[in-house]
């Protein structure tokens, strides 16, 4: 189904009259997609190489189709994003390793930020330093980083960097980063506690850097995204497993500033979890 789907973003992209060219990625994506539906019985004897190409399909399809769905489900919000932005999501290769710019998938991971948040009732606006976020009623800014080295340095340049994003633009915001290139494997054996635990030992560096380098002054909190796709080929069907952690924590000093991180995030991680298990449903059955 969610091959369709890819097909349904293709669509509102080419209603807003963005230019669709041929052998695009999400094209890419749902040939592939495609392709291990029909070898779904074969899928244990393929090659990692294939598998990997697989789930990178997977993957643009899932992010693409979120940040579309968000666009139409909340229409009202339109301040977050524009048609430049969304013609990326159509560029780049069909995977991250052949990748030889990573610009489009930064912007898909810029937007897929946004579109979370959004979706979270959150109000967001594009702009300096990637986007800015009205936070108790002021607008504070979102410097966002996808970190794909793991050198801890580069790491560290990258957050910094961040930092001073922020304290140039809005003088006060959150880092907002993509660590998927620090996880190597989750523990999905148990609950989601677990799964949150052993996302925060893999990043722990990050969380670390986080607290050393920040300009209190400017970096009011931060979120840490991860993705994790793996293959389940033990059972009766082969199926892709996969998990979105997310972390999202503020500087504070006192019980007075952490009840007000508490307040503003709390209700935006519990729409945001509503609205994403409506997708998961959405994706799992068939397009109309």
């Amino acid at each position: 189904m969610l091959a369709a789907r890819g097909r349904q973003i293709l669509d509102k992209l080419a209603d807003r009259r963005i230019r669709i060219p041929a052998g695009n990625r999400i094209e890419q994506a749902i040939r592939l997609t495609d392709e291990a539906n029909a070898s779904s019985d074969t899928l244990r004897e393929q090659p990692e190489a294939e598998l990997y190409r697989f789930r990178e399909a997977f993957r643009t399809l899932l992010e693409s189709f979120i940040i579309v769905h968000t666009i139409y489900d909340r229409p009202r919000q339109t301040a977050w994003y524009n048609d430049e932005m969304l013609s990326r999501l159509l560029r780049g290769a069909s995977t991250e390793k052949d990748d030889k710019n990573p610009h489009a998938r930064n912007t898909q991971f810029e937007l897929l930020v946004a579109a979370s948040l959004v979706l979270g009732g959150a109000d967001i606006r594009q702009e300096e330093p990637d986007f800015s976020m009205l936070f108790h009623g002021k607008r504070v800014g979102i410097a966002v980083k996808r970190v794909r080295s793991l050198k801890t340095e580069t790491l560290r340049s990258e957050l910094v960097d961040a930092a001073r994003q922020i304290r140039d633009s809005t003088r006060t915001g959150f880092v907002a980063a993509n660590l998927d290139s620090r996880i190597n494997e989750l523990d999905t054996s148990s609950d989601l506690d677990r799964l949150g635990k052993s996302f925060q030992e893999q990043v722990s560096v990050a969380h670390d850097t986080m607290h050393e380098i920040s300009e209190r002054e400017a970096v009011i909190g931060y979120m840490f995204y991860g993705s994790w796709f793996g293959w389940a080929l033990d059972g009766e069907m082969p199926r892709l497993e996969f998990h979105v952690p997310a972390q999202i924590r503020c500087f504070t000093t006192n019980a007075a500033q952490t009840a007000r991180c508490f307040e503003f995030f709390g209700p935006l991680h519990q729409r945001h979890s509503r609205c994403l298990a409506t997708i998961m449903q959405l994706i799992s059955r068939p397009a109309a």
